[in-house]
């Protein structure tokens, strides 16, 4: 704005999740000045999967634990798990596809490497991808 205007209001969009220090003063017809200062902390809305797996690496026969987690966006995550060899062109959805379930489990059946795929939705219809590589061995 400019200084000492006649608007009542400010508007601040903040370019990063950190915080700002606001001031404001007030001036009046007689020049006398009242000054209020205070901190904005700005945090980040953007929805980001954190999910995680077991292991990057396991033995054959045992069974791989995929978490979904996320952070941020509108909230009322939805989840959805896949998996498939790292050489295959298609997945495999593990359970229902954007159910409320926070992990899945998906025991290999053969020694090669896999890709784990984790997809979250909030509740305003945001997507967010997360891959992972799994190499199994015997």
């Amino acid at each position: 704005g400019t200084a000492y205007g006649t608007a009542t209001t400010a508007s601040l969009k903040p370019l990063a999740a950190v915080g700002y220090d606001v001031k404001v003063i007030v001036k009046d017809n007689a020049g006398k000045t009242a000054t209020k200062t205070f901190t904005v902390n700005v945090v980040s809305t953007a929805l980001t999967n954190k999910s995680t797996v077991s292991a990057t690496t396991l033995k054959l026969g045992d069974t791989l634990k995929i978490t979904g987690a996320a952070s941020g966006g509108s909230g009322n995550y939805s989840y959805a798990y896949y998996f498939k060899r790292s050489t295959a062109t298609s997945w495999t959805l593990l359970g229902t596809e954007y159910g409320t379930a926070t992990s899945a489990s998906v025991k290999p059946t053969s020694a090669v490497n896999y890709d784990i795929m984790v997809k979250i939705v909030d509740s305003t219809g945001e997507t967010v991808t997360k891959t992972f590589s799994v190499s199994v061995t015997k």
